[in-house]
């Protein structure tokens, strides 16, 4: 339950309901919808936004899994772009991508439980017809993407070039230039499968 005040901003509470409305069923996106619930009387001026829960495996990623756990760094990692993609090709952006709107439920099972959160910042960046809005300026895929980027890049334990790599090239996308997702996602998954041979080798070992 998300609780909006009086002096919280109402617009944000009615953007993220209409984005997950939009995104209802979405796999990758956990906090479907179900209602408002007004104040009940006039000393109660707040407003409850319901929205499903994860569960009580609820686990924040900034628990040092970035950086002790290379091989599920890189699987996360992966996993996110995949969400933003779908996402952004539905039109839509998150608008807030940061670290801790990013939740796993299992950490055993990174590719299945990975979920976004918040979609109180979300919006569409382009028009019926499909053309990008011209306003504001920061209203393009490129914005998701840096911000993704530059948070996972302090947060990794070794600074390689995968990591130097993709964030330097989400820093110089053009404002209406689609990322190269597909791209990444390999890069990232195939990291990931080398080091989980590396430690089949040391298991045998």
């Amino acid at each position: 339950m998300k609780v909006y005040y009086p002096t919280n901003d109402l617009k944000t509470l009615c953007t993220e309901k209409s984005m997950l409305t939009a995104l209802n069923g979405f796999k990758g996106v956990v906090s479907r919808s179900f209602d408002i619930i007004e104040g009940v009387d006039e000393t109660c001026k707040a407003r409850s936004f319901i929205m499903e829960s994860m569960g009580s495996h609820d686990i924040n990623i900034r628990d040092d899994l970035w950086s002790t756990d290379r091989r599920e760094f890189h699987q996360m990692v992966a996993r996110v772009i995949e969400i933003i993609e779908e996402i952004h090709d539905l039109g839509i952006l998150h608008g807030d991508l940061h670290i801790d709107n990013i939740k796993i439920g299992n950490v055993n099972d990174v590719e299945s439980s990975l979920s976004l959160i918040d979609f109180g910042l979300s919006r569409p960046y382009v028009d019926e017809t499909g053309h990008h809005l011209i306003e504001p300026a920061d209203l393009s895929r490129r914005e998701d993407m840096k911000r993704f980027a530059s948070e996972f890049s302090d947060l990794a334990g070794r600074q390689t070039d995968i990591v130097i790599g993709f964030r330097e090239e989400m820093n110089c996308l053009a404002r209406e230039e689609r990322p190269n997702y597909r791209k990444w996602i390999h890069t990232f998954r195939s990291a990931a499968e080398m080091m989980a041979d590396t430690d089949d080798l040391y298991d045998d070992a």
